[in-house]
């Protein structure tokens, strides 16, 4: 099943594939939203961008763009990520999204395992992921480089 015409929904929460325009209203850029984000370590292979098994989603909530969640593309088993506006968060958006993909990833795109990493001290995030079915299973030293100067990232996974 191609992820391009994924329609997925729960209640208020809506993930389709990213288009062109869709504005969330931020990004890993923003200070507070991208905290946690990272750069991939010093020496690290380029990412492959063009990957066609790696979905790129907006995340709706009462059919306004509130965020994204994506697959990291050339990573397998694959490697998802998200954010959602931080006005909205503690209210499971991140979480419900988190569980539409991966159920998806699973039946419709027949992943035995998938991933997730976050900053150590990232506990919002870990709680989404453990609330969406992940389990962490370790920690990965050099993941990426913090704006903090961390490098390690704590793992999730979530199998079938």
């Amino acid at each position: 099943m191609d992820w391009r015409a994924a329609q997925l929904e729960a209640g208020s929460i809506q993930v389709r594939p990213w288009r062109h325009g869709d504005d969330v209203g931020t990004s890993p850029h923003d200070p507070v939203t991208g905290r946690y984000f990272g750069l991939p370590p010093d020496g690290a292979p380029p990412l492959e961008l063009d990957d066609p098994d790696a979905p790129r989603c907006t995340i709706f909530c009462d059919g306004e763009a509130v965020g994204r969640i994506w697959c990291r593309p050339g990573v397998r088993p694959l490697e998802l990520g998200y954010y959602v506006r931080t006005d909205l968060w503690g209210r499971g958006i991140a979480t419900a999204a988190l569980r539409l993909l991966s159920d998806w990833l699973r039946t419709g795109g027949e992943q035995d395992e998938l991933v997730l990493a976050t900053h150590p001290e990232n506990v919002a995030s870990q709680k989404a992921a453990e609330r969406a079915g992940f389990v962490r299973d370790s920690e990965i030293a050099e993941y990426a480089s913090f704006k903090d100067g961390t490098t390690t990232a704590l793992r999730f996974v979530r199998r079938r």
